[in-house]
C-alpha cells in the first residue's frame, strides 16, 4: 500500500468523483480508478459504493477514511519535525576526540574561526583506542575525529611534528 493511494481515497469522498477526484491528484481517471481498486484489494473490503451518484462510502469506506486522515496527518506531522530536526542539525559537527585534545588543542582551533563560525561543533569526548574510533567514525557516530596518530617507524618525530617558528627553542 502506498501513501498516495490513502491520498486518493481522501480526494475521492471529498469530491464524490472519480474524474474530479483524479484531476485534484493529477492523474488519469483510469490510473486513479485503478489504484483505489487496488486500495479495496488491499484492504480486502469495498470502500466505495460505485452504484450511487453522486458515489458514498460503504460503512467500511467510512471507517477507513478517518483512519486515512490520522495516517496521512501523522505521516505530514512526522515530515514536519524531521525537517525541524534537520534544521537544528544544519552547521553542525560532531566531534570526536580525547578529553586531552579537546581541553587543550581545541580551544586554540576554534579560536582561530571567525565569528560567528561557520559551523556548530558538537563535542564529545571520547576514550576510545584508536581502532574504535576509526570504527565509530565508520558507523556515523561522529562526523570528525580528532586523535593521536604515532608517526611511522621510518619517519622520524621531527617530521611528524609542525614546523616550530623561526628562532624559538624547538627550531633549528
Amino acid at each position: 500500500m502506498e501513501l498516495r493511494w490513502l491520498e486518493d481515497f481522501i480526494a475521492l469522498a471529498r469530491t464524490r468523483h472519480f474524474s474530479r477526484a483524479a484531476e485534484q491528484q493529477n492523474v488519469t481517471q483510469p490510473t486513479f480508478s485503478r489504484r483505489i481498486k487496488l486500495l479495496e484489494e488491499e484492504m480486502g473490503t469495498v470502500l466505495v459504493n460505485r452504484q450511487t451518484l453522486p458515489l458514498s462510502l460503504t460503512p467500511a469506506g467510512e471507517e477507513f477514511l478517518d483512519l486515512c486522515h490520522t495516517v496521512t496527518q501523522r505521516v505530514d506531522e512526522s515530515r514536519r519535525r524531521l525537517a525541524q530536526l534537520a534544521d537544528q542539525h544544519a552547521g553542525r559537527i560532531r566531534l570526536a576526540a580525547p578529553q586531552s585534545l579537546l581541553s587543550h588543542f581545541l580551544p586554540t582551533w576554534l579560536g582561530q574561526w571567525p565569528v560567528p563560525p561557520p559551523i556548530t561543533p558538537d563535542l564529545r569526548a571520547t576514550g576510545w583506542l584508536v581502532d574504535d574510533s576509526f570504527r565509530a567514525l565508520a558507523r556515523d557516530e561522529c562526523d570528525l575525529l580528532l586523535c593521536y596518530w604515532p608517526c611511522p617507524p621510518a619517519v622520524s618525530s621531527r617530521t611528524c611534528r609542525r614546523p616550530s617558528p623561526a628562532g624559538s627553542p624547538a627550531s633549528g
